[in-house]
């Protein structure tokens, strides 16, 4: 079985500086997908901090509500090698995933939402949301899109981000 015809990547957010502007990725629609992998990389930050949340939303363009989420960060390893860590951490929607500088520089994190956690079901987007108080900080993110609901030949796979 190929990755095509299991998944759909879709670029998120492309690797951007935030320079202390809250930045919005795309939205996921979970109606057509099972679970979506969030692979978010963060590069050097700034003396101030990051904050990652994941909210549901009844639209692509719409803010929407922050929801809790689980992530599973990078331990440290060589220059520009992540070796992603086992477990799962539950982060909390009111807080978010908070990056610190000079603490996680450099690192990989994976954030996984199933689509039966979306407990509302007007709210079947998801997506992730970046909010900076720094002057500086390189984030970028990607989705993998699992488990399409309906099959299909990889080239005509479902588009996560279309109503």
């Amino acid at each position: 079985m190929q990755l095509a015809q299991i998944a759909k990547i879709v670029s998120c957010v492309a690797p951007i500086d935030t320079a202390g502007v809250a930045r919005q990725g795309a939205r996921i629609n979970m109606a057509k997908y099972d679970r979506v992998a969030f692979i978010i990389s963060i590069g050097v930050t700034d003396a101030a901090v990051q904050t990652i949340t994941v909210s549901r939303a009844s639209g692509t363009l719409v803010a929407g509500t922050a929801i809790d989420f689980h992530y599973r960060a990078a331990t440290t390893g060589a220059p520009l090698v992540s070796v992603l860590d086992g477990v799962f951490t539950l982060t909390p929607a009111a807080t978010g995933l908070v990056v610190t500088h000079n603490v996680d520089d450099d690192k990989v994190y994976i954030i996984e939402v199933k689509a039966s956690e979306l407990l509302v079901r007007a709210d079947q987007y998801v997506g992730v949301n970046f909010s900076n108080t720094a002057t500086v900080c390189m984030v970028s993110c990607v989705a993998v899109c699992f488990w399409p609901r309906y099959a299909a030949d990889a080239d005509v796979m479902p588009d996560p981000t279309a109503a």
